[in-house]
């Protein structure tokens, strides 16, 4: 009770090193570390210390306050070993996605660390990362350069179209024993594929400058569906990859050509109809929640509707496929209005005057 009343800095930590191994643990155990800790290598040996008594959350919540001051394995032990914390660890030092998005602010400037191990935990983190806004642009990386990393996101996400194979026909890599962590897994990768539904995404065969290669594209697509079969996957990859190519760039009201000429190259040289169901999908999905005044009716869907009949018509003779895409993306916003329009008209009639 003495030494956990002291001063939590390196001088008591040397008191504290005269005491045997039991004393020592059972202190490291109990602490309650304060929100600043004021010497560089106090940090580091705090979080040292608390990782050994299995503190994950004690310690990210030392190096939460200035991450640039933690050595990098540190770090990544850090975040590492959290993810094995228990709620209540979580709800003892209030972590929050957006100190877990500070985390890997200061991690991405660390080049020690590979962009494959900084995509692992951005998969890991996903969630929280997803609820502060930061991106996983690691993660997006690494898919680029390696198809087979998409495959088992989206292994994890789902099964097999044969339901009678089971998970044992599938490669090591896929199945996970722990429960738990499989469950965990499968979320993760559910969240990251949600993500692409509403987040601008770097698409596969985008050089530095932001500019979309679309051999090199549709070359990473094919590769994809390539190992997609072999694991029994195609056709629900099909879809994703549709809907990863309609986040390429957002569409816009104005008069420029949307999709962008690389993506329209790639769907009208691919032209696969899941593929194409896809990027319909989630073009819609991009959308987002809208608001109306009430009895407003479909007047936003016709408007829409519009928007991608003037895409469509302006690129019919050049990709045809991709205009018959935006037509029924316009379809689709026109049955929407009528919907919306009979809906207003019904509120009218049954509200009271």
């Amino acid at each position: 009770h003495f030494f956990l009343c002291l001063p939590f800095n390196v001088t008591t930590w040397r008191q504290l090193d005269c005491k045997d191994e039991v004393f020592r643990n059972s202190y490291w155990k109990r602490v309650q570390p304060p929100l600043f800790v004021e010497q560089k290598n106090g940090i580091n040996e705090a979080i040292d210390r608390l990782l050994d008594a299995k503190r994950a959350a004690a310690a990210f919540w030392i190096g939460h306050t200035d991450w640039d001051k933690v050595e990098t394995f540190r770090l990544v032990k850090t975040l590492s070993d959290l993810l094995e914390s228990s709620r209540e660890s979580f709800r003892n030092y209030d972590i929050s996605g957006y100190d877990v998005a500070e985390a890997f602010n200061s991690l991405n400037k660390r080049t020690a660390v590979t962009t494959a191990e900084k995509a692992y935990l951005e998969f890991l983190y996903i969630q929280a990362l997803g609820m502060a806004g930061h991106g996983v642009p690691n993660l997006e990386k690494h898919i680029e350069d390696h198809p087979e990393a998409f495959v088992q996101i989206l292994g994890y996400a789902y099964r097999r179209k044969d339901k009678t194979s089971g998970e044992d026909a599938d490669p090591p890599e896929l199945r996970v024993e722990d429960q738990e962590w499989k469950v965990m897994l499968a979320q993760n990768a559910h969240c990251f594929f949600d993500q692409i539904q509403h987040i601008p995404r770097r698409v596969p065969g985008t050089n530095k400058n932001g500019e979309i290669n679309p051999e090199r594209t549709r070359k990473w697509i094919i590769k994809v569906r390539d190992l997609c079969a072999q694991v029994d996957r195609t056709e629900v990859a099909d879809l994703m990859l549709g809907q990863f190519l309609s986040q390429a760039n957002k569409p816009e009201a104005s008069n420029k050509i949307w999709p962008s000429r690389p993506i329209c190259e790639v769907l009208e040289q691919l032209a696969i109809d899941d593929i194409g169901q896809g990027f319909m999908i989630g073009t819609r999905n991009s959308r987002g929640v809208s608001f109306r005044a009430w009895n407003a009716g479909g007047d936003q869907e016709r408007e829409l509707a519009s928007h991608y009949v003037k895409w469509a018509r302006k690129i019919v003779h050049e990709y045809p496929y991709v205009s018959r895409l935006l037509e029924d993306i316009a379809k689709s916003y026109r049955r929407e209005a009528r919907f919306q329009d009979e809906r207003s008209m019904l509120e009218k009639r049954t509200s009271i005057p």
